[in-house]
């Protein structure tokens, strides 16, 4: 799944911010989407072949958040650095 992308989940848009992957899951970072406009709602779901689940389990979200949270940091450093 490509960052920027669109998906579909429950009748509500989400746009994918960033893609890891996790002790062999793919999980993904987004932000909800409502008249075609970013909101302040950030989600991250699992992605295991066509079925998507958002993950609400608050020690793996934990990890989760930081795991992408060092990831966009570096994204940002190397953007400042050029």
């Amino acid at each position: 799944m490509l960052n920027g992308n669109v998906i579909t989940v429950n009748d509500t848009d989400y746009m994918v911010l960033e893609t890891i992957d996790y002790q062999g899951k793919k999980y993904i970072f987004t932000n909800e989407i409502k008249e075609e406009e970013p909101t302040n709602d950030y989600y991250i779901f699992n992605i295991n072949n066509s079925e998507v689940t958002k993950i609400v389990e608050e020690e793996l979200l934990n990890k989760l958040i930081e795991e992408f949270k060092t990831l966009l940091a570096k994204a940002y450093n190397e953007l400042e650095d050029n």
